[in-house]
C-alpha cells in the first residue's frame, strides 16, 4: 500500500513540473523580471516556442504568466511548420 501512495506523488510532481514549464525561452540582451516572476520584461531578442516551431524576433517583449500572454513589439516572426514569416509593429 505504502507503495502505491510513493509511485503515486512521483507520478504527481513529474506531471506538475512538465505542466508548468514555460513555453518560451527567451534570447535577449535584457529581461527584467517583475511580481515575482509572474511577469518578463525582455529587449532586443529572440523568443523561442519550447516546440521549436514558433520564433518570434522583436525590439521588446511582455509575458504574462498567469495568462501565458506573450506580447512583441516591431519584430518578425517565424512559424516553421507552415513556412510562414510575419512582420509586425
Amino acid at each position: 500500500m505504502k507503495n502505491k501512495y510513493f509511485i503515486f506523488l512521483i507520478i504527481y510532481f513529474i506531471l506538475c513540473k512538465i505542466s508548468f514549464a514555460e513555453p518560451f525561452i527567451f534570447k535577449t540582451s535584457e529581461i527584467e523580471i517583475r511580481e515575482e516572476g509572474k511577469v518578463i520584461f525582455a529587449t532586443k531578442g529572440t523568443a523561442v516556442s519550447k516546440d521549436n516551431n514558433l520564433e518570434i524576433q522583436a525590439d521588446n517583449f511582455e509575458y504574462y504568466k498567469d495568462t501565458d500572454v506573450l506580447k512583441a513589439f516591431n519584430g518578425i516572426a517565424f512559424i516553421k511548420e507552415d513556412n510562414l514569416k510575419v512582420e509586425f509593429n
